[in-house]
């Protein structure tokens, strides 16, 4: 999500996103890129292209709304997009500040067969062990984490262990902010599960992204 200010100037999420939480403006966002995000994706779909899932990150203000999960049902309806291919993304922090109610939500999702995915880790408080009362299909580690594996210090250390932990409770395990071919293939080599970041691409406007997707299926022709 990108703010183009007065046609010229992008405004990233990092600037405007603390202040719509701040007046409350958040859920509106967030409802208008939940809608987008699935209308396009079916819209995709109906194209002919791969059917893939979605990620849509969600506030903590917009967690914290007792109607979210009817939202959600609304949204899917609306859109006809099938629970599986809609993810949602929770930050740690956003988790840790009131965990039996963020557990007992996502429990809800869940249920709707909608995949959860705990964004940002490493940058909260929660423990390892919290990730076993967490209803998570995939953790995603922090990019603070990435920037440094290639130094073999205590932050690589820490990324093995998480890798380790989530693989015995059947999550799976996404790299953050990754950006050389070296951090892949150290990654690669501890058993992540994916990767995401500048390596592979850039964030991409929808034309852009139905290039690649148009890219993707010839080559799964050939």
């Amino acid at each position: 999500l990108r703010w183009k200010y007065k046609k010229k100037e992008m405004i990233p999420p990092s600037v405007f996103i603390p202040i719509a939480e701040e007046t409350g403006q958040i859920r509106e966002i967030g409802a208008w890129v939940l809608k987008e995000a699935c209308k396009q994706n079916k819209k995709w779909q109906d194209m002919g292209y791969k059917k893939i899932p979605v990620s849509v990150n969600v506030s903590e203000i917009q967690m914290e709304d007792t109607d979210f999960p009817d939202m959600i049902i609304e949204t899917l309806h609306e859109s006809e997009l099938l629970p599986k291919y809609l993810h949602i993304e929770v930050t740690e922090s956003c988790v840790i500040k009131s965990l039996e109610k963020a557990i007992e939500l996502q429990r809800i999702i869940r249920n709707m067969g909608i995949e959860i995915y705990l964004a940002d880790f490493g940058t909260g408080y929660s423990s390892l062990n919290n990730l076993q009362l967490l209803p998570i299909s995939t953790v995603k580690i922090d990019k603070s984490f990435i920037d440094q594996i290639l130094r073999r210090d205590e932050k690589s250390l820490i990324l093995e262990e998480i890798i380790s932990i989530a693989h015995k409770l059947k999550m799976n395990v996404i790299a953050e902010g990754v950006e050389e071919e070296q951090q892949m293939e150290y990654l690669k080599s501890k058993s992540c599960d994916y990767i995401q970041g500048y390596y592979y691409s850039k964030p991409l406007l929808k034309e852009e992204m139905e290039k690649l997707l148009q890219t993707e299926e010839r080559v799964n022709l050939v």
